[in-house]
């Protein structure tokens, strides 16, 4: 069996927001396996944020100030399990 794919695609690695206090930012992932996916974990700054059962892999986030680190982990109908690279950004006030 083969672990599925996944990829942060938004936000882009070293990206920076300024943003006000009340603004939330869409991650958006993609996310594939040749024997389907069960779901897709966002796991941002070292704790689970969220899960996807369907496509399209979105995540809305109320922003918070500071450095940030974004991944998300695959998990296919096999029990398969992937970890995306890494994706860091900081949001500014």
């Amino acid at each position: 069996n083969t672990a599925p794919l996944a990829r942060v695609t938004y936000p882009l690695n070293g990206q920076e927001f300024d943003l006000p206090a009340d603004r939330v930012v869409s991650f958006l992932a993609d996310a594939s396996d040749g024997v389907g996916l069960e779901r897709l974990e966002w796991i941002l700054d070292g704790q689970p944020a969220g899960e996807n059962l369907v496509p399209p892999y979105s995540l809305a986030w109320s922003a918070a100030a500071g450095e940030h680190t974004l991944a998300v982990r695959a998990m296919d109908l096999a029990g398969n399990i992937s970890v995306s690279a890494p994706v860091q950004f900081r949001v500014k006030r």
